[in-house]
């Protein structure tokens, strides 16, 4: 039969379908199209809502373009046997690409026509994509989870209430040695032992009675088995049935036994640790506290284990908050910021804070680092926490004692030639004042000496502040140098400054340096007069008295021990001291004056010299209200006769003194003043012509006095070289500062005194005086 026959034959006979059926072909929910010549030429809404095409954009095209392409060749094949009459199924399923390129699914039905005198093709379409998603989702469930099945390495048994098997896997039946086939419709009990079955009974009905899931483990034959039991409900809301999944888990107990062990030690380890320290995992808990750190914080690990929300910051710092250890997980700028140093090193946080620990003000040092999983990912931290309070003071102690090193370095380089500059000036201005006959000049040379003086003793504290000095520590009178010094005090104080004193008629004696007694009063009294500035002038009080120290009298702020003390106050009336900068005034190079108008050094001269003899300053100020300084000297009794002050005429004489020094105008000066005491004097510049003299005519000198730092030959080679020629020659010593000979080395060697330069005309007179005299 040809196509043209069997065209004829198809119904229903299509001229005018369209205006018969078009009602029924617009409302039908399939979609219906008519294909001819291999294209569409009719199609319903339905069509446009399946395929996602409009119909403009359907009409003439090849429908052969919409097959999907795995379904194309067999649905064209149907399309021409049809054509030629083949009788085969007309109904069958297929799928197309819709617009959006999705796979749709239609079911087939189809009939040929005439459409417009010529052979066609009537398509009813069905949608049944959900249809076959379904089925083809429901048939990969069946094989995955039959492939689950038995490709699991757990045991999966399915019983009924009463622990019959309904299913079960190849796993479960290897492992009793049994098919599939000889379990199933079975009691799982009869595949176990008496002991075993025991246990599982137990846990199968407990499982059936609670309808809660039941987990257990149990070993055999040296095998670790853990079980999950699963109860599951019908309709009713009746346990119908139990799941069971059983996994042999004897590698992960060796495992979690040898995890066990390993934290144990770890455990052991960080409580072994000097440094606080505590771990906390990825959600911030905490898993670690040793005891260092139960020490620190005062609180055990028992009561910090496993606590989060950033209670562990709480004993730092009053409150929740992130920490170093959170850094770790969580980086903040902000927190970091609040550090006093924060340091970064690969994966390593460092820092020091400043926190108030069990109420008292600490530094701590902290260091903090990740823990990693096998794959690199942070799963927790541990931080160890160090209290280097103490360190920190030794480090600020260490840079104080370096700083005093320094000035003691800069000190002997510039000690001797300053001293040297104001010898000199000390000299001429002494001699000048007592050849002067003119009355009105006397106080412009005072002030010379007055200012030279404060620059020698500007140099003495420098010394005395490195320890580059020599002290002469003996039982002195206080109570003399105290006067002395207010004496001297009244004529370099401003007229608007009344000076008033309270001094004891029986103070007692101290063991001192009468130097440095003289240091302290004199920078106690200078600052007392630079606060008085602002205001004008004022009242600078000074007392002298006896105080007994008791245990219950001993203020917070010193650490003296009981016992008796002189008490030394110099009192001001000037602007006081603001609290914020009280804690600091003992401080080197501390100073509120402007540049230039102080060292920064008095203070910290006058805490060094006190604290040297076991004594202690106090001091009390209101701003606006003036300041007083309360200075503690450990008193002793009186041992002889005290030394006090000389007020005694300049002695004189008239022996043959050889006068060396390599200055020219200091020698010059030293002969001025020897002769100016009666003395006669041969002075010379250099050592080695001083040697050769004294070698020529070594009985006509009765004493030789000879600088120290000299060229040629130093003040210690001539004086061995002229002690070699003459042993009972006294020598005296003179050098403005030198390291190489203290005032014991020299006496040792034969030299009979050590005088210091910048000297007084009365200092130089006393010495040579007693030299001569012993």
């Amino acid at each position: 039969m040809t196509a043209d026959d069997a065209a004829k034959n198809a119904q229903p006979p299509v001229d005018g379908l369209e205006d018969q059926y078009r009602l029924v072909f617009e409302k039908a929910h399939e979609a219906i199209y008519v294909i001819q010549d291999g294209r569409f030429v009719f199609l319903n809404p339905r069509t446009e809502a399946f395929s996602g095409y409009t119909r403009e954009e359907l009409l003439g095209r090849p429908f052969a373009e919409f097959l999907h392409h795995d379904d194309r060749e067999a649905v064209l094949d149907k399309h021409r046997r049809r054509l030629r009459g083949e009788e085969f199924p007309n109904i069958y399923a297929h799928r197309i690409i819709d617009k959006q390129g999705n796979v749709r699914w239609g079911e087939v039905n189809a009939a040929m026509i005439q459409w417009k005198g010529r052979p066609a093709t009537l398509i009813f379409l069905t949608d049944i994509t959900e249809q076959r998603d379904m089925e083809e989702a429901l048939q990969r469930s069946e094989e995955a989870l039959h492939s689950l099945i038995n490709a699991t390495s757990e045991a999966l048994i399915l019983m009924d209430r009463e622990g019959r098997v309904l299913v079960v896997n190849e796993t479960l039946a290897r492992r009793v040695g049994k098919s599939v086939d000889d379990i199933i419709g079975k009691p799982l009990s009869t595949h176990f032992t008496r002991e075993l079955n025991e246990v599982r009974e137990y846990q199968f009905f407990k499982a059936v009675r609670t309808g809660k899931t039941v987990h257990y483990r149990d070993t055999r034959n040296g095998r670790h088995f853990e079980h999950h039991l699963y109860p599951v409900r019908d309709e009713a809301g009746t346990v119908a049935r139990i799941a069971v999944f059983s996994s042999d888990i004897t590698k992960r107990a060796q495992a979690e036994q040898n995890l066990r062990d390993s934290e144990k030690r770890l455990f052991d380890i960080i409580n072994f640790l000097p440094d606080a320290t505590f771990a906390i995992d990825g959600d911030h808990r905490v898993i670690a506290w040793n005891r260092a750190m139960e020490e620190m914080t005062g609180i055990p690990a028992r009561a910090m284990q496993g606590k989060g929300n950033y209670e562990y910051a709480i004993p730092f710092y009053g409150a929740r908050r992130p920490l170093l250890i959170d850094l770790v997980i969580e980086p903040s700028e902000e927190i970091e910021q609040q550090y006093l140093t924060f340091t970064r090193a690969d994966d390593i946080l460092l820092i020091e804070a400043e926190v108030t620990l069990k109420g008292e003000k600490r530094t701590l040092w902290g260091k903090a680092a990740p823990f990693y999983d096998s794959e690199g990912n942070i799963v927790g931290a541990v931080q160890s926490v160090r209290d280097i309070t103490d360190r920190k003071r030794f480090e600020s102690s260490l840079a104080q004692t370096q700083k005093l090193e320094a000035i003691g370095t800069l000190a002997g380089g510039i000690a001797h030639d300053f001293n040297n500059i104001l010898a000199g000036i000390i000299g001429y201005a002494e001699i000048t004042k007592r050849k002067l006959h003119q009355p009105e000049l006397l106080p412009y040379m005072e002030s010379i000496l007055q200012a030279s003086t404060r620059a020698s003793n500007m140099v003495s504290q420098i010394l005395a502040f490195s320890r580059k000095t020599d002290l002469e520590v003996k039982t002195v009178n206080i109570k003399a140098l105290v006067k002395e010094a207010l004496r001297l005090l009244r004529g370099t104080l401003p007229t608007t400054i009344e000076i008033t004193s309270r001094i004891e008629s029986k103070v007692k004696t101290v063991v001192a340096d009468p130097t440095q007694i003289h240091q302290i009063l004199m920078n106690l009294c200078t600052n007392a007069a630079h606060a008085m500035r602002e205001t004008g002038g004022g009242t600078l009080d000074v007392s002298l008295e006896n105080v007994g120290i008791h245990s219950d009298t001993i203020s917070s702020g010193t650490d003296l021990a009981p016992g008796d003390y002189v008490k030394l106050t110099v009192a001001d009336t000037g602007v006081g001291i603001e609290p914020a900068i009280l804690d600091r005034i003992f401080d080197p190079y501390f100073t509120t004056g402007e540049r230039g108008e102080g060292t920064g050094l008095g203070l910290s001269v006058v805490y060094g010299i006190v604290k040297e003899y076991g004594g202690a300053v106090t001091v009390e100020s209101t701003p606006g209200a003036g300041a007083s300084f309360f200075v503690y000297l450990p008193a002793v009794e009186a041992q002889g006769r005290p030394e006090a002050v000389s007020l005694d005429p300049i002695p004189r004489g008239d022996e043959r003194v050889m006068f060396v020094d390599d200055e020219e105008a200091l020698a010059g000066i030293g002969r001025e003043m020897l002769e100016m005491l009666g003395y006669r004097v041969v002075a010379l510049s250099s050592s080695i012509e001083a040697l050769n003299a004294f070698r020529s005519a070594p009985a006509q000198f009765d004493l030789v006095m000879t600088d120290m730092t000299m060229p040629g030959l130093t003040g210690l080679d001539l004086s061995r070289a002229i002690l070699q020629i003459r042993s009972d020659i006294p020598i005296v010593l003179c050098t403005g500062y030198s390291e190489l000979v203290t005032e014991q080395k020299a006496k040792e060697l034969g030299i009979r005194e050590f005088l210091m330069k910048p000297f007084s005309l009365k200092d130089m007179a006393g010495t040579v005086r007693k030299v001569l005299d012993e």
